[in-house]
């Protein structure tokens, strides 16, 4: 954490994925990555064949406007932390509503967040997903937890 090795340095990182076939969880919070260097992580994730489960990209400048498409590809992917970014709604919708199916937590707190409704009816489709953080998002203040049924609670 706060290692802030940025876009320049993903190349070093990505290539030193595919010698590491068996990573389960990465952690790059506070990385001061952007969707460039984010989207080089995630091709290296997929071609090295690593079977991530957690993946924590908090504290980052990350948009995702571009639509990470190889999010949907980490089929194994059960936890996302993109938390403390620069996430809006519902501009990042085919983003976030592409995401692996069983995917169980994602965190998306202190983000630029507007239409938190949006995105919760959005996220109903992810039948395994146990929780949701959105605190601090324009001014929404709590935690919002989506059982496995897909309802709030």
């Amino acid at each position: 954490r706060d290692n802030a090795f940025g876009d320049n340095s993903c190349k070093h990182l990505a290539d030193s994925l595919r010698y590491l076939p068996r990573l389960q969880i990465l952690n790059i919070s506070a990385s001061q990555l952007t969707d460039v260097g984010f989207h080089l992580i995630l091709e290296a994730l997929l071609s090295s064949g690593c079977p991530i489960e957690v993946l924590k990209v908090a504290h980052n400048h990350l948009t995702l406007r571009n639509g990470p498409e190889f999010l949907t590809k980490l089929k194994l992917l059960r936890k996302l932390d993109l938390g403390h970014n620069w996430i809006s709604w519902p501009s990042t919708e085919p983003s976030i509503r592409d995401l692996p199916l069983d995917l169980e937590e994602i965190d998306l707190n202190n983000n630029q967040i507007e239409d938190v409704s949006g995105m919760c009816c959005s996220l109903t489709k992810y039948r395994r997903l146990k929780k949701i953080r959105l605190d601090d998002n324009k001014g929404f203040n709590t935690a919002v937890t989506i059982s496995g049924s897909g309802e709030y609670v």
